[in-house]
């Protein structure tokens, strides 16, 4: 977690931003000496709320039970096994920073951060059917030039689509996608 929290501070602060508070519980991870020297090392004031007490942090809470909703709805509504929990709850995740909210006067969280209006084009319906193109190294003559695939989300490392192949029981990351419009 320590480690973590150095990474996203860093981020932060590359972005021309600081951290002023941090809430967390009271485990022993984050009230080590070692986050409490970071804490006063940087000026963050610490937030502590009680150990399992969603009340003393609803707007977490509320996220967390919304975020597991449109996962169980995602998951049922096209029929996915539930081996893909994660990779939809990290699409959930990516859309959700990328919704309006009211708490940034119906800003996204994207254009809160980056300062710019959000290019919503590239965003694509979960669980549509796509064709993925077969480069020419891997296929023989005969081999279809695409090859259907289920849109599971985005790489958040690239600016790729992940996709599962249910045929061959693997997913892939590529950028070079059709998406059937009728099929999604």
């Amino acid at each position: 977690m320590y480690l973590i929290l150095k990474k996203f501070m860093a981020f932060v602060e590359k972005n021309g931003y600081s951290i002023k508070s941090l809430k967390t519980n009271r485990r022993g991870r984050f009230c080590s000496i070692k986050f409490n020297d970071f804490y006063k090392d940087h000026g963050i004031k610490r937030l502590l709320v009680v150990f399992r007490s969603p009340y003393q942090n609803g707007m977490v809470k509320r996220k967390n039970i919304s975020i597991h909703n449109m996962t169980r709805n995602m998951l049922k509504t096209k029929k996915m096994p539930k081996e893909f929990r994660a990779e939809i709850v990290d699409c959930v995740v990516y859309l959700s920073t990328r919704c309006p909210t009211k708490g940034l006067n119906d800003v996204t969280l994207q254009e809160a951060w980056n300062e710019r209006k959000l290019n919503a084009t590239y965003l694509k319906v979960f669980g549509s059917i796509d064709y993925v193109h077969v480069h020419e190294q891997v296929k023989t003559k005969l081999d279809d030039k695409n090859k259907m695939m289920i849109f599971m989300g985005y790489d958040q490392k690239s600016k790729e689509y992940k996709l599962y192949n249910p045929n061959e029981g693997k997913k892939v990351i590529s950028s070079d996608v059709e998406f059937d419009k009728e099929r999604a």
